[in-house]
């Protein structure tokens, strides 16, 4: 099998780390997606009874259907294509290696926060606190809406709802997976690698939750407020 990525997601409930490679053309063998026709959504913030509100779209998406722009991970421009690790922001010239901007623990600074760039006034980034905070407070469907397969994600607080739409991730090779998989970056580098950030995750293959990646891969964003 030809590797895309190496893609490690914390299994909560068996407190371990599971390794996934996937294909562009894994998604044909998955479970096929319920289909709605319609769904009680939030707008603008959506309250769901957390510590923050989440938005009900994609950054730069026009609806709830579109996965929106891709962004590196504390990269303030966004991506439409491939993407290399030895061209991202954060790489050494000289040694090849991941610079001292940021360290292992760290959370995105605002200067290099897209949404905090873009929108201010306290609107952000989530960190993984907050990220792991709607994945367990949230039930989780993997639907068809509107034509365009993602997770609805529902309050078990307050019943108020938000849709994922699944868009992939850029990669060296492309767009990766976006028939079927939701990632969203995360604003907190993981704890163990400096060249690892959280992101939100969701695919039939790993259920919901902070799994994490390389930092110079592209993915959507949800802002926060």
């Amino acid at each position: 099998m030809k590797k895309q990525m190496l893609y490690k997601t914390a299994m909560t409930l068996v407190g371990v780390s599971l390794l996934l490679s996937c294909r562009k053309d894994e998604g044909a063998l998955l479970p096929q997606a319920e289909k709605v026709d319609e769904l009680e959504l939030g707008s603008g913030y959506v309250d769901m009874g957390l510590s923050v509100k989440w938005a009900a779209m994609n950054f730069g998406a026009s609806e709830v259907t579109d996965a929106g722009e891709y962004y590196q991970w504390a990269c303030t421009g966004p991506v439409e294509g491939p993407v290399f690790e030895k061209d991202y922001k954060f790489i050494s010239v000289s040694t090849g290696d991941y610079n001292s901007d940021y360290f292992v623990g760290d959370d995105v600074k605002a200067e290099d926060d897209a949404v905090a760039v873009a929108i201010g006034g306290g609107v952000r980034m989530p960190n993984v606190t907050e990220a792991r905070e709607l994945v367990d407070n949230c039930t989780w469907r993997f639907v068809r809406y509107r034509g365009t397969v993602g997770y609805v994600a529902t309050s078990k607080i307050n019943g108020n709802s938000i849709f994922f739409p699944c868009g992939g991730y850029y990669a060296d090779e492309g767009l990766i997976n976006a028939s079927f998989s939701v990632n969203i970056w995360v604003g907190s580098m993981t704890f163990e690698y400096s060249d690892l950030a959280y992101a939100l995750t969701a695919s039939p293959i790993v259920k919901p939750g902070a799994g994490y990646a390389h930092r110079y891969l592209a993915m959507p964003l949800r802002a926060v407020k």
